[in-house]
């Protein structure tokens, strides 16, 4: 079973930003509506393979607008 991890993000700007660098660093990733139980100012998500959250993390470029948490998919 693979398991991912999503990046919730507090604005889109950091959303689209972040997707920039993930899509730019060739770092397969989803784009996902933000779980409803998260209630973020920014419905939307990425979603990754954890074999990747090194990289991914490196690369954020809004840091602070942004949070990683464990995501398994039922």
């Amino acid at each position: 079973m693979k398991t991912y991890f999503l990046i919730i993000f507090a604005s889109t700007r950091a959303f689209l930003k972040t997707r920039t660098a993930i899509s730019q660093h060739h770092i397969p990733h989803e784009v996902q509506t933000t779980p409803t139980y998260l209630n973020p100012e920014c419905g939307m998500c990425l979603k990754i393979e954890d074999n990747y959250r090194e990289d991914a993390q490196k690369i954020i470029p809004c840091k602070d607008e942004a949070i990683i948490i464990d995501y398994d998919e039922e």
